[in-house]
C-alpha cells in the first residue's frame, strides 16, 4: 500500500472533522497507514464461492 502523505491526510482528516495538533495528526496518520496495511490482505480472501445471504451478519451481530 502506497503511503499516504501528511498533507493528503491533513486534508481527509479536515474533510471528515478530525482536529487536532500537527503532532496528533502524524501520530494519528501513522496508525491510520498501519491500518489500511493490514486491512489490504483482506483483498487476497477468495469469497467467490460464499453465496451474498451467508456473508451477512444478524442484526445482533451475530453470523447468519
Amino acid at each position: 500500500m502506497p503511503e499516504i502523505s501528511n498533507e493528503a491526510f491533513a486534508a481527509w482528516a479536515e474533510s471528515v472533522g478530525a482536529k487536532g495538533d500537527q503532532a496528533h495528526l502524524e501520530q494519528l496518520r501513522d496508525e491510520v497507514q498501519g491500518m489500511m496495511g493490514r486491512l489490504a490482505h483482506l483483498d487476497d480472501i477468495d469469497v467467490s464461492e460464499v453465496a451474498p445471504e451467508d456473508a451477512s451478519l444478524r442484526h445482533d451481530g451475530g453470523v447468519a
